[in-house]
Protein backbone atom coordinates (compact mmCIF):
# COMPACT_ATOMS: atom_id res chain seq x y z
CA UNK A 1 0.00 0.00 0.00
CA UNK A 2 1.10 3.55 -0.74
CA UNK A 3 -0.04 6.70 1.03
CA UNK A 4 -1.15 9.09 -1.72
CA UNK A 5 -1.46 12.75 -0.69
CA UNK A 6 -2.53 15.70 -2.82
CA UNK A 7 -2.46 19.31 -1.66
CA UNK A 8 -4.07 22.13 -3.64
CA UNK A 9 -5.37 24.73 -1.13
CA UNK A 10 -6.66 27.01 -3.89
CA UNK A 11 -8.88 24.22 -5.29
CA UNK A 12 -11.20 22.92 -2.53
CA UNK A 13 -13.64 20.17 -3.59
CA UNK A 14 -11.98 19.75 -7.00
CA UNK A 15 -12.30 16.34 -8.66
CA UNK A 16 -9.12 14.49 -9.62
CA UNK A 17 -8.46 11.40 -11.72
CA UNK A 18 -5.77 9.02 -10.48
CA UNK A 19 -4.06 6.59 -12.89
CA UNK A 20 -1.78 3.70 -11.84
CA UNK A 21 -0.92 0.52 -13.79
CA UNK A 22 -4.25 0.37 -15.63
CA UNK A 23 -6.32 1.34 -12.60
CA UNK A 24 -8.21 4.63 -12.93
CA UNK A 25 -10.35 6.20 -10.21
CA UNK A 26 -11.79 9.62 -9.39
CA UNK A 27 -11.48 11.37 -6.03
CA UNK A 28 -12.38 14.79 -4.66
CA UNK A 29 -10.27 17.16 -2.61
CA UNK A 30 -11.75 18.13 0.75
CA UNK A 31 -12.79 21.64 1.82
CA UNK A 32 -9.17 22.64 2.47
CA UNK A 33 -7.92 21.26 -0.85
CA UNK A 34 -6.42 18.00 0.46
CA UNK A 35 -6.78 14.34 -0.36
CA UNK A 36 -5.06 11.55 1.63
CA UNK A 37 -5.61 7.84 1.14
CA UNK A 38 -3.92 4.46 1.11
CA UNK A 39 -3.99 2.92 -2.36
CA UNK A 40 -2.54 -0.35 -3.68
CA UNK A 41 0.79 -0.24 -5.50
CA UNK A 42 0.71 -2.80 -8.31
CA UNK A 43 4.39 -2.48 -9.19
CA UNK A 44 7.59 -2.36 -7.14
CA UNK A 45 8.37 1.13 -8.45
CA UNK A 46 4.89 2.62 -8.45
CA UNK A 47 4.06 5.58 -10.68
CA UNK A 48 0.85 7.53 -10.10
CA UNK A 49 -0.54 10.15 -12.46
CA UNK A 50 -2.99 12.57 -10.82
CA UNK A 51 -4.88 14.88 -13.16
CA UNK A 52 -7.23 17.78 -12.56
CA UNK A 53 -9.15 19.78 -15.17
CA UNK A 54 -6.36 22.36 -15.58
CA UNK A 55 -3.37 20.04 -15.05
CA UNK A 56 -1.76 22.55 -12.69
CA UNK A 57 -1.46 23.73 -9.10
CA UNK A 58 -1.19 20.33 -7.41
CA UNK A 59 1.34 19.13 -4.85
CA UNK A 60 1.44 15.33 -4.84
CA UNK A 61 3.30 12.86 -2.66
CA UNK A 62 3.31 9.07 -2.60
CA UNK A 63 5.06 7.22 0.22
Amino acid sequence: MVKLSVEAPCRPHERLTVHHSGMIFTVSLNGTGRYDSLVPAFTRTAVFLVLNNLLEGLKIAAN
